[in-house]
């Protein structure tokens, strides 16, 4: 800057400075309003994308998904909840999709679960589905009552009114038949999807998170490296 600039910087009247000012702090006011913006239109984009079954826990639109089916009854369900919620924390290239598969030896229970958690779901969106199936599995054999301090008194409400339709038994069914159509019968049950090059893997029991963490390292290699691999 030349020493011309800054006299005439120096002898700048207050009225033209306070009005370059103002318009430095409307610029910044909507690029901060942008932001923002551009963020919360992510933030329901993920969310609407994740307010009906199958419920999703984790960011929806990742490249791998662990589809598990399970029954909320099921002691190795149960279990592995902790587990595999704690696997998929630690991978945030990973969601997880909930499948309702209540077993015969387990109900009536196992349905009255699942309707139950459904209807949490339908009231509270994911959030209140994944701390209902927590609740449940901290709970055995209680999916005949509200818990109390789990819900505030208007989800109670609205959770009592869906329990009185037909709205949770579909979603039920449809799951347990899509399972039946692709054989599986026990739970739980993984479904590991890689996304992007459309594949999957089906593994059955407690599988252990090394397990799946090599799983998901198989799904990712690209069928050119595995056809040279088999040639040699």
């Amino acid at each position: 800057m030349s020493g011309q600039e800054l006299i005439v910087l120096a002898h700048e009247p207050p009225w033209l400075r306070q009005r370059r000012l103002l318009a430095l702090a409307v610029v910044a006011a909507v690029a901060v309003a942008l932001m923002l913006g551009v963020a919360e239109c992510v933030r329901q984009r993920q969310v609407a994308s994740t307010q009906h079954p199958p419920w999703i826990y984790g960011v929806p639109d990742v490249r791998f998904t662990v589809v598990e089916f399970a029954d909320l009854e099921c002691t190795y369900c149960r279990t592995y909840f902790p587990m595999l919620r704690a696997w998929v924390d630690a991978h945030p290239d990973v969601n997880w999709e909930w499948r309702h598969l209540p077993l015969a030896n387990h109900e009536p229970a196992a349905t009255q679960a699942a309707r139950l958690a459904e209807c949490a779901g339908a009231v509270g969106g994911p959030p209140l589905f994944w701390r209902t199936v927590e609740w449940l599995y901290g709970h055995p054999g209680q999916s005949a009552r509200l818990p109390q301090a789990l819900y505030r008194r208007t989800d109670r409400a609205a959770i009592q009114a869906c329990l009185q339709t037909d709205r949770p038994d579909t979603i039920v069914r449809r799951q347990a038949a899509e399972a039946a159509h692709d054989a599986i019968a026990a739970t739980p049950t993984l479904r590991l999807i890689d996304r992007r090059l459309g594949r999957s893997v089906t593994l059955t029991g407690l599988v252990p998170p090394d397990a799946l963490s090599s799983a998901i390292d198989g799904l990712a290699v690209p069928s050119e490296t595995l056809s040279a691999s088999d040639e040699r």
